[in-house]
């Protein structure tokens, strides 16, 4: 019941769609990790993962700040006036 009414107020972080450049940028660092920084492909796939980690955590950003200024507002507007038009 706790968890219900948290999710209700807001307080509970759900969970996001899982950008597909983080699992990519995982697996680099992972792997990256695996051969050293010291061979070049290793320090390559390091550098490139985490570039791919930014680029996801941006768009994670991007889809709440979305959702927040555009989607809700028009959930909004949909769920009042546009009933009281009809």
């Amino acid at each position: 019941m706790l968890n219900t009414v948290s999710k209700i107020r807001g307080q509970v972080k759900s969970v996001g769609y899982p950008q597909t450049e983080g699992i990519l940028g995982d697996s680099m660092l992972r792997y990256g990790n695996e051969l050293g920084a010291e061979s070049g492909f290793g320090y390559a796939l390091l550098e490139m993962g985490e570039a791919l980690k930014q680029v996801a955590q941006a768009k994670d950003c991007m889809d709440v700040r979305v959702k927040r200024t555009f989607i809700d507002p028009l959930q909004s507007l949909q769920h009042t006036e546009l009933k009281e038009i009809a």
